[in-house]
């Protein structure tokens, strides 16, 4: 994931323009990604080839708030001032709300 996504435009913005930091996400990501969903993975032999991790509908986060805090810590105190503020707010809030928009049913 590191290795194909170094040079994406959006995942450099979440990591305030800082190429050092997308190893960092991509752990945090994962750690935080499995707490809350399911990671299941590709192997050919023993080599990872690929992942993919998702939240099931109606799920919740199997650790509690300060846990999941101590994930992200290092994430968020690595960011600038300015790419801490980006990243809390397209993270944690215009993305979940864009995803939601374009799968949930009409009716919520």
């Amino acid at each position: 994931m590191i290795d194909l996504s170094i040079d994406d435009p959006g995942l450099l913005a979440l990591v305030g323009n800082d190429p050092l930091l997308v190893p960092l996400i991509a752990r945090t990501w994962v750690s935080d990604g499995v707490a809350i969903g399911e990671l299941w993975t590709a192997t050919e032999g023993d080599e990872l080839v690929g992942f993919m991790m998702w939240t099931p509908p109606g799920a919740t986060t199997k650790i509690s708030k300060e846990e999941r805090a101590k994930i992200q810590e290092p994430l968020l105190d690595a960011l600038s001032l300015e790419g801490l503020e980006y990243y809390k707010n397209t993270d944690t809030h215009e993305f979940p709300t864009f995803v939601t928009k374009c799968i949930a049913p009409a009716n919520l």
